[in-house]
């Protein structure tokens, strides 16, 4: 599978990704992996420095922003690519953590939280 480098961050300042994983590698550098959903391509991210989860955002080190789309999930294209991506960046060793960044009942649970805390008095 070829890699090849994304365009400017000026240029392509953000993007939607979905089929997305969040992958750490050795060196503790958190990268998404997904399909975007304009060209349906396979996309490694630099690695991750913001996440929002409740607007399911990410901000690369780059700088791009991700909008995550759907839920989480691997395709045959995004595990081709983070391999690929793996074997040309020297990772030996990665985790899935994706159960760290998605959280598909956040928002009942923060409407659940809020209801008890008005009848509650609070």
């Amino acid at each position: 599978m070829p890699v090849w480098p994304p365009p400017s961050v000026d240029i392509e300042p953000e993007l939607a990704l979905q089929h997305w994983r969040v992958m750490q590698t050795e060196g503790d550098e958190r990268h998404l992996v997904g399909m975007r959903t304009d060209t349906m391509l396979a996309r490694v991210t630099s690695a991750l420095r913001e996440f929002d989860a409740h607007a399911m955002v990410a901000v690369s080190s780059s700088g791009r922003r991700y909008q995550l789309v759907g839920e989480p999930r691997w395709t045959y294209d995004t595990v081709c690519l983070w391999i690929t991506w793996c074997l040309k960046n020297d990772v030996r060793s990665c985790s899935d953590v994706t159960s760290a960044y998605f959280h598909p009942n956040i928002d009942k649970l923060d409407s659940h939280r809020k209801s008890r805390v008005d009848a509650e008095g609070g």
